[in-house]
């Protein structure tokens, strides 16, 4: 019962005035270093500054970008290693934090991504999307939004997600996606599953 309130004690100590403090919790061996607190606290600042130069996530509030860090899971890959599960299957939005992620298009032709690119944001929205493996290029970081949390979010924040969704969307129709994009008129005739977060209209932020 003191961990809770030990915590809202500490968030307050360091921050708290501006609503958007963070506390981590790391759960590890002791003499693990990146388990540190200096070294969590260098990694979270690092990575929130990749985020807030990402496109789609452009002038969205400290504390917003904190909900969508805090939501995602951290994807650690050595090069070689795959980013997708073994199918392919694209399950969310992924932002590279650091390093770099590549592929090949179907007629042969390479692609990379670097820190602060993003991939796999339409499947947000539509169930069943895939793409041919990606793996890393070099020591890669990312953070990947699954849909699953998101909507969870959404339920909790719906114009936040909507205008994430909404500037994914926009990137598509205007044709500034990513070449290996799936198009929005693609998405229009796809045989996945459809998610559509317009119907909270209630639940204001």
């Amino acid at each position: 019962a003191e961990g809770p309130r030990r915590l809202i004690d500490l968030a307050n100590e360091r921050g708290g005035a501006d609503n958007a403090t963070a506390v981590v919790v790391a759960v590890g061996a002791p003499d693990d270093e990146r388990l540190s607190a200096p070294h969590l606290r260098r990694t979270v600042r690092a990575d929130l500054g990749v985020l807030r130069k990402v496109r789609i996530l452009a002038d969205l509030a400290l504390a917003d970008l904190l909900r969508l860090y805090s939501i995602g899971e951290i994807v650690e890959r050595a090069p070689g290693e795959p980013i997708l599960p073994q199918d392919g299957a694209l399950d969310g939005l992924y932002v590279v934090l650091a390093g770099t992620v590549g592929g090949q298009h179907p007629v042969g032709t390479s692609f990379e991504f670097g820190a602060g690119e993003t991939f796999g944001g339409p499947s947000l929205l539509v169930e069943g999307l895939r793409h041919q493996q990606l793996a890393a290029s070099a020591p890669a970081r990312l953070l990947a939004v699954h849909p699953d949390p998101m909507r969870r979010l959404a339920a909790a924040r719906p114009r936040l997600v909507l205008t994430l969704l909404s500037r994914i969307m926009q990137t598509e129709l205007t044709g500034r996606g990513l070449p290996h994009e799936p198009r929005a008129r693609d998405l229009a005739t796809t045989r996945g599953t459809w998610w559509n977060p317009f119907r909270w209209t209630r639940g204001e932020d």
